[in-house]
């Protein structure tokens, strides 16, 4: 079909794994695209992931036709799929954020929004931590995971209230299977 759209003047491309992100976005910007669900799928998480519009491969779609749409719907929808970034393969530094957020003391070294929700490090403690760890600017993309997994920390550490532990599962006096928590 594809002489057939090239000669009526559209363009058409397609995306198949391991391309590189130009391709992809130059595949996307076609007329028609030729593309699995399995790569769509995964370029719109990879999108959606993304911090700056620029970094983004796929474009709005004004159609879509779907081959074998049930299979899609349906047997493609019991397995989603999920995004591994390279900074939730790195655990080295869970535990030297553990330390550091253990450190911190609300009022001094961060804030607590109105609200009781959200959380947040002063501006000399942000200028501490960007030190620490031998960065400029720890809100950049580039430090995005750390930002949050320092924010995540600094949340279960300080705003869960009354911070539980879950405890393995007993058997209660009715028989049942159950999940106790115990206050810290």
């Amino acid at each position: 079909m594809r002489p057939l759209y090239e000669f009526f003047g559209l363009k058409v491309r397609y995306v198949e794994s391991g391309m590189s992100v130009s391709d992809r976005r130059a595949a996307y910007e076609c007329d028609i695209t030729y593309v699995t669900a399995r790569e769509a799928g995964f370029d719109f998480l990879r999108d959606n992931l993304c911090t700056f519009a620029d970094k983004r491969v796929q474009r709005e779609f004004s159609f879509a036709i779907i081959d074998e749409a049930d299979s899609i719907l349906i047997d493609e929808a019991r397995i989603p799929p999920v995004i591994a970034t390279d900074s939730e393969r790195d655990d080295a530094d869970l535990a030297d954020v553990a330390r550091l957020v253990r450190t911190l003391r609300g009022g001094v070294h961060f804030r607590i929004k109105p609200g009781g929700r959200n959380i947040s490090l002063t501006e000399h403690r942000l200028c501490q931590v960007e030190a620490y760890y031998g960065i400029d600017e720890l809100y950049s993309e580039d430090h995005s995971h750390r930002l949050s997994r320092i924010s995540l920390a600094l949340q279960t550490q300080h705003l869960s209230g009354t911070r539980q532990r879950l405890h393995r599962p007993r058997r209660s006096a009715g028989g049942d299977w159950r999940v106790y928590r115990q206050s810290c």
